[in-house]
């Protein structure tokens, strides 16, 4: 999942696409994201899953899910130009060469039963300890 862009795996263009259009709110765990109208009940229940299980998350502008844009540093569309991404928590999970993260174990275990890969796992030059796609 994590090696795979979302046009490779059948979601259509990505950026400079703009898929807004396929996106809607979820308002779940005390934070609004955007996201793929396809995965929006899934991450809903995941978000209010996480804050139950007590990971909370802040509410401010660390999370986010729609983005039209590249993966940084490349011309390859990112998972987030499709809603299919989202980052958590981004101040105290950065992107960074060695894992910084504040997020329990749990955390992605449970995110990844359902099918979200975590950036805290790539073995790339940097983590992306916020990510889930």
């Amino acid at each position: 999942l994590m090696a795979t862009t979302a046009a490779a795996r059948g979601w259509g263009q990505g950026w400079p696409r703009d898929r807004s259009k396929d996106t809607v709110v979820v308002k779940a765990g005390g934070i609004k994201v955007r996201v793929h109208r396809d995965i929006a009940e899934l991450v809903a229940l995941l978000i209010d899953e996480t804050v139950r299980r007590g990971y909370n998350l802040d509410g401010t502008a660390d999370d986010w899910g729609y983005a039209g844009r590249y993966i940084a540093g490349t011309s390859t569309p990112s998972n987030h130009s499709w809603g299919l991404a989202l980052d958590l928590n981004a101040t105290s999970n950065p992107q960074a060469s060695n894992l910084v993260t504040d997020m329990p174990s749990w955390m992605p275990a449970l995110w990844g039963r359902y099918g979200f890969g975590w950036g805290g796992n790539y073995v790339r030059s940097k983590k992306d300890a916020m990510h889930y796609e």
